[in-house]
């Protein structure tokens, strides 16, 4: 007799212990959750304001490229209002956290082989590779209506192209941020387009 009730004694211990392990489970699930909103936050999934004015924009990185460096480089930025490229009348200024030797940020403003081109070849521009969060900002001559504004970023062609890669683009009316997307990817040509 006495084996028999240690055996339902077992067993009603063992009915606590998973009870106690569901609860806990379903606790633990629950902290998970808020820890989710907490950190990613309430995000909205509705549209940015398409009606607001951009006045410059910068793209920047905070993660490393395969190779462990964090370095923004490409060959050139466009710009675009309703389908013109006006890249020489819209940009005033481009400024960069750092500049690597013979990579300067202005060759943003050339296509390979341009004129004003200057320090490489392959008229790219880069940040250093020892610079952490690097960023480059572009000031716009005027204000653009975000709906009317494409920016097209060519991607280096000769080597490195993964260091866009999850790269950030933000575009803001003086200090309001107005729109940011992320670069998806190793591609040739970012188009970033906000109708």
């Amino acid at each position: 007799m006495t084996k028999k009730k240690s055996l339902v004694q077992l067993a009603e211990q063992k009915k606590k212990i998973m009870s106690t392990a569901a609860v806990l489970a379903i606790l633990a699930l629950g902290l998970f959750v808020i820890f989710l909103v907490i950190f990613f936050g309430t995000r909205s999934s509705s549209p940015e304001d398409t009606s607001q004015y951009v006045t410059r924009f910068a793209i920047s990185r905070q993660f490393p490229d395969r190779v462990g460096y964090i370095a923004l480089n490409a060959d050139q930025v466009r710009l675009f209002v309703r389908g013109q490229d006006v890249t020489r009348e819209l940009l005033e200024s481009i400024s960069a956290s750092s500049t690597a030797a013979d990579y300067p940020v202005d060759n943003l403003r050339y296509a390979v082989g341009d004129a004003g081109c200057s320090g490489n070849s392959a008229c790219v521009a880069q940040t250093s590779l020892d610079r952490f969060d690097p960023v480059w900002q572009f000031d716009l001559t005027e204000p653009v209506r975000l709906a009317d504004l494409e920016i097209a970023v060519v991607n280096r062609s000769d080597c490195c192209s993964d260091r866009l890669a999850n790269a950030q683009i933000t575009l803001y009316n003086d200090r309001e941020t107005v729109a940011s997307r992320s670069f998806q990817g190793d591609q040739a040509t970012y188009l970033f387009s906000f109708r």
